[in-house]
């Protein structure tokens, strides 16, 4: 069986939060993370529809198990979610002081 995945050239982009530039406080930070061979691409409907309900909200759409990545050891998948998710909130929470 033979897959083919095709991204766009920014498809990377699409799984990074902007930057919060204002002084507004948030009430939740939720974490999103595709099926078996999906992409981060994949949960920007769920985030768009959740984000409807409740505007107060920050995303990040994980992107460090996407395509044929997620085929891995369930331990090796969940150490690089783990780590994806750390290294962002390090990065958030140095941008907003």
């Amino acid at each position: 069986m033979i897959e083919e995945v095709y991204y766009p050239k920014d498809y990377k982009e699409l799984a990074e939060e902007e930057k919060v530039e204002d002084d507004k406080e948030y009430e939740h930070l939720f974490i999103l993370v595709h099926g078996l061979g999906g992409s981060a691409a994949d949960m920007k409907q769920i985030m768009n529809e959740i984000a409807l309900i409740n505007s107060n909200s920050l995303f990040y759409l994980s992107w460090a198990n996407e395509g044929k990545r997620t085929m891995g050891d369930i331990n090796d998948l969940g150490k690089k979610l783990a780590n994806e998710v750390k290294e962002h909130l390090q990065t958030f929470h140095d941008d907003s002081n």
